[in-house]
């Protein structure tokens, strides 16, 4: 039986994510070893989809058909970013995608044409913000707005960062004893693995690393999440027996890591318009009974009269600092969405705070670096709140973190080489009244 073509299906997800929506990989209609491939084709080639637009364009004469520019731009991927596939492969699996003759013909003389070319005739080093764009595959609006924030020299590193695969980054679960133990054998479970550079019990493992099939993860041994998620719940400080609000909760890894510092003792009001059943599967798998989901959209007030000692709005965002892992979220974006999540957030949090207990907490995370989502937000908050002040999160930590803390009490980091996703979190404390 003749093997299936899998660029087929990298092909048709492609189209798919072009129209909007990157589908999930179904691994029950994929064999195990076509996984790997079908991922790094799909992510690599919306990854680079600007820089590889521009070396295809380098060799036409007239605009392709969206259907060809996918195609190319599948083959221009294998032929300067993957090593280990022979060029005629390459090229007669590529081809073999295009429909009639004529525009085989098409695609094969392409990307001959590409091949020929040494590949660091195309790799040069850019020296504009136009140049940074293209080679990093960062839409131009989206640069610049960096560039205001961070500088040229910092703009062009995290755009790099942001360009590269992220590691896989995991937290223990230390609401199980059996979960230390698995702690002392991490570097042998996943090899390649290392410690996290922040906080205790966190680690990353290279990014190819197969944990949903192992008996620890089963067993609710470890969560994948990124160390600068963590920090979240580490600046929310929860104790045990208090009440936590925990808004945007699905599917539960931030509360999980809330319930493992109160030593499930307590209770955490979770809210999300999402369904369930992720949520409690994890729950049910980490041995966690504190946390009870409640399905509400915080655009709508919510009808409840209880408060709670702390109150945490991990929002909606931009996502600017996960584009490692999803960066189909680049193109999809527009700078008026920025001022639409910024509507979000705030309306969120003024459904959130009546519900704020006097001389309760209140954190704010979002996994961006936009001023809009940020620093903004600290200012409305305030301005509109002023039975609220900032609080500075440096004596909470560890010197090791405090170098992403800013000296206004807040902690922002963009994505790190280290593994550390772009993250902003900040607290506020609600007066007492008198």
């Amino acid at each position: 039986m003749q093997k299936k073509n899998i660029r087929n299906d990298v092909f048709h997800a492609l189209i798919q994510a072009e129209n909007g929506k990157l589908p999930k990989i179904n691994r029950h209609n994929l064999p195990r070893e076509d996984v790997g491939l079908f991922k790094e084709l799909c992510l690599g080639v919306i990854r680079h989809k600007l820089f590889l637009d521009h070396v295809i364009d380098q060799f036409l004469k007239k605009k392709p058909s969206k259907n060809l520019r996918t195609i190319l731009r599948i083959g221009a991927y294998q032929l300067l970013f993957l090593d280990k596939i022979p060029l005629h492969a390459i090229l007669f699996e590529t081809v073999q995608l295009a429909k009639a003759q004529s525009e085989k013909n098409f695609v094969n003389a392409v990307l001959r044409k590409i091949s020929a070319q040494p590949k660091k005739t195309f790799f040069n080093k850019p020296k504009t913000l136009q140049d940074i764009s293209t080679y990093y595959s960062i839409p131009l609006w989206m640069a610049e707005k960096w560039q205001r924030l961070l500088g040229f020299d910092l703009t062009e590193t995290t755009c790099e960062i942001s360009n590269c695969v992220a590691p896989l980054s995991l937290r223990i679960n230390t609401l199980k004893t059996e979960s230390l133990e698995t702690e002392k054998q991490i570097k042998t479970l996943f090899g390649g693995a290392s410690e996290g550079v922040l906080v205790e019990h966190s680690y990353n493992a290279p990014s190819n690393t197969s944990f949903s099939t192992t008996r620890e993860f089963k067993e609710g041994h470890f969560v994948i999440q990124n160390e600068a998620s963590q920090m979240v719940a580490w600046v929310l400080d929860p104790q045990p027996y208090e009440s936590i609000l925990d808004a945007c909760a699905h599917p539960g890894v931030k509360t999980s890591h809330i319930a493992a510092l109160m030593k499930n003792m307590g209770d955490i009001y979770c809210l999300d318009k999402k369904k369930p059943s992720l949520f409690h599967d994890n729950m049910e798998r980490l041995g966690i009974t504190i946390a009870h989901y409640h399905t509400h959209d915080l655009l709508k007030p919510l009808q409840l009269k209880k408060t709670f000692d702390r109150v945490l709005l991990d929002a909606p965002c931009s996502c600017w600092g996960v584009l490692r892992k999803h960066p189909e979220i680049k193109w999809r974006q527009s700078e008026k969405d920025l001022n639409h999540l910024q509507t979000t957030q705030k309306t969120m949090r003024d459904h959130l705070l009546p519900h704020l207990k006097n001389g309760g907490v209140f954190v704010y995370s979002v996994c961006t670096f936009s001023q809009e989502e940020t620093l903004d937000f600290i200012e409305d908050t305030l301005k509109k709140y002023p039975d609220l002040s900032l609080e500075n999160l440096e004596p909470f930590f560890p010197e090791r973190v405090k170098k992403f803390i800013h000296k206004s009490g807040y902690f922002m980091c963009t994505p790190q080489k280290d593994g550390l996703d772009g993250f902003f979190i900040c607290r506020f404390l609600k007066k007492i009244s008198a």
